[in-house]
């Protein structure tokens, strides 16, 4: 099914499927072959979306790409395959989880392969400033973060 879908080049149905089932179980079950349709031919064709990507580096996150260099290899094609705001978007989503699986982790944790760690933070960059150039010098966004946790709901709102 998915071949057929990356074949038939049905980006919408593709995220929808992927979205839909569990991703991170069909990268587990399923031999490099048929990922690499995913990660590597859908991405060639212009089959995925911006969620797509997020899912199936999530997934690909989740199933362990750190002693896994197709794996790693198949996560920095799926982030350099993003330009500008579309890069932003994908970086959100990736850290957007709400769990331990995020960006920072992905980049300095899983990434082992120097080479391919300091291209996507080059990218990283040279996008940033592309971004900030269009929107006239200044920040697209600001990020919040916050650590809500446990420590608040463990003391009853009582400090």
């Amino acid at each position: 099914v998915v071949a057929e879908l990356v074949e038939a080049r049905q980006a919408e149905v593709l995220q929808y499927v992927l979205g839909y089932v569990s991703t991170a179980t069909l990268v587990e079950v399923c031999m490099w072959k048929t990922i690499s349709r995913l990660t590597d031919d859908a991405l060639r064709q212009g089959t995925l979306t911006t969620v797509s990507k997020a899912i199936l580096i999530d997934a690909l996150q989740l199933r362990g790409i750190r002693y896994g260099r197709e794996r790693q290899q198949a996560v920095r094609s799926l982030i350099l395959s993003c330009e500008g705001k579309e890069l932003t978007k994908l970086k959100v989503l990736i850290d957007g989880s709400g769990g331990y699986q995020n960006l920072y982790k992905l980049i300095y944790w899983d990434v082992t392969n120097a080479r391919s760690r300091q291209e996507i933070l080059q990218h990283f960059a040279a996008n940033a400033r592309k971004v900030r150039q269009l929107n006239g010098g200044e920040a697209l966004g600001v990020k919040i973060l916050s650590d809500v946790d446990d420590t608040l709901y463990s003391s009853g709102g009582k400090f």
